[in-house]
């Protein structure tokens, strides 16, 4: 596993948030204006529908970065070009976001397209799925550069499937609709029921295989902070190897510090390369928006942005303070190379 240089992690220690009662705010709920216009690239290419579920997705559309299966109109909503966020706009008229390789990935093969913060593909406009790259944050893109079904059905993570089209997030494997979600607390709404969201490695074709949280069959019967050796163990599908010394303990996904609970918060570290969020125990208590120098020692989700105030990971703008987006954010300290992770900023 890959550990978090700053001292905050390597301290770091889980609270049990299976016992939370917090309710996720609608993901689907947008705090900003109206987004700018810019150039629309809507697929034209429609799935032949003969999708038979056996393999893990479809291999159809063209590469990502094929401009041949688009065409221009507006505004810009979800994988079409753009240059900066303004000109991209969500279905519901919020501004969206120009995601770069530092905010998706390199392996995605895209770079300057609109998109949106999401815990599941249902987050996403219409046409386009969740993806959780491992570089910082979940992207709603087009299926097809992620060889998804580019036919979207209805059912969520963990319904019983017999083909890619079934799913809402275009990808059946193993009979069960595969879909990202953002907390174990909350997965009862963000998965079916007789799964839960629990982390492993994405059950889809290169470049959709991260390690990230989705929705897959009931994990161990360790319980968040319970003492572990091997991920199996654990409800929430990871073993989190303590660098102190101490035991290793289980790990759940989180997606807000509240669902965290006593004093914890819903912070970063890296699994296999990849990043993701959880609640560790870090020195720092500030709330969003609160002074800071030093995201992990003063704040309460262990990250501080360039204009010096508290701020927390996102996957929608619902959890964001008011005028605030969930939108990419380098956080200077952490990880390597400084990629971007989504997170709510002014």
């Amino acid at each position: 596993m890959g550990m978090r240089t700053a001292p905050a992690l390597a301290a770091a220690i889980l609270v049990a948030c299976v016992a939370c009662t917090y309710s996720i705010p609608g993901l689907d709920t947008d705090s900003g204006g109206d987004g700018g216009v810019g150039t629309f690239e809507a697929s034209t290419e429609a799935s032949s529908g003969g999708d038979d579920g056996t393999n893990p997705a479809d291999t159809g559309g063209g590469p990502p970065g094929d401009s041949s299966t688009h065409m221009d109109a507006a505004p810009c909503t979800v994988a079409c070009t753009c240059a900066k966020d303004s000109d991209c706009t969500t279905a519901k008229g919020a501004e969206g976001i120009c995601a770069q390789a530092a905010d998706v990935g390199t392996d995605l093969g895209e770079t300057a397209f609109c998109s949106q913060p999401c815990c599941t593909s249902a987050n996403c406009d219409p046409g386009t799925v969740c993806f959780a790259g491992g570089a910082g944050g979940n992207y709603c893109v087009d299926p097809k550069w992620l060889s998804r079904s580019s036919t979207l059905g209805a059912s969520i993570g963990g319904t019983t499937c017999t083909a890619n089209a079934n799913c809402r997030s275009g990808l059946c494997s193993g009979g069960k609709c595969a879909d990202t979600c953002c907390s174990f607390a909350n997965s009862m709404a963000e998965c079916a029921s007789g799964t839960q969201c629990s982390f492993g490695a994405f059950p889809g074709k290169s470049p959709d295989i991260h390690f990230a949280a989705f929705c897959g069959p009931i994990g161990g019967a360790g319980t968040a902070g319970s003492d572990c050796s091997v991920s199996s163990q654990c409800a929430g599908g990871l073993c989190y190897t303590n660098t102190m010394g101490g035991p290793s303990f289980c790990v759940a996904p989180c997606s807000t510090s509240t669902e965290c609970g006593g004093g914890f918060g819903c912070q970063l570290d890296t699994q296999e390369g990849d990043i993701y969020s959880a609640c560790f125990n870090g020195a720092g208590q500030g709330a969003q928006g609160s002074a800071c120098t030093n995201g992990f020692m003063q704040c309460l989700g262990g990250l501080c942005t360039s204009a010096g105030m508290c701020t927390n990971i996102c996957y929608s703008d619902g959890v964001c303070n008011s005028g605030w987006r969930c939108q990419p954010m380098y956080d200077t300290g952490y990880p390597a190379g400084d990629p971007t992770v989504l997170a709510c900023a002014p």
